[in-house]
């Protein structure tokens, strides 16, 4: 992974050509990628959002159980099971969509 610097640097070589002072660029530069920084961020809080509220749907009333087994992963919802054989995420989301 780059740094910051190292982005700054390369985009504002990128966007010269368009303007006359380097200055002007690395202030374009930076700009561009704080709100690229701060995008991902956002990317990142609404995971974790998604996450807590899965976590919470699994504990409501002892209601899920998640896991690996022989099928792949698994969640146990309201007595019956879904099984998704790539992850987790997908499985919980999967039982919460068939139990509602």
């Amino acid at each position: 992974m780059i740094t910051r610097k190292e982005q700054v640097s390369a985009l504002a070589c990128a966007i010269f050509n368009q303007h006359d002072s380097i200055d002007d660029c690395i202030a374009i530069a930076i700009k561009y990628i704080c709100e690229a920084e701060r995008r991902a961020e956002q990317r990142v809080r609404a995971e974790i959002g998604q996450d807590s509220k899965r976590l919470d749907w699994l504990s409501e009333d002892k209601r899920g159980l998640a896991g690996h087994g022989s099928m792949g992963t698994y969640v146990t919802a309201d007595g019956g099971n879904t099984y998704v054989n790539d992850d987790i995420r997908k499985a919980i989301d999967a039982a919460m969509r068939e139990v509602e």
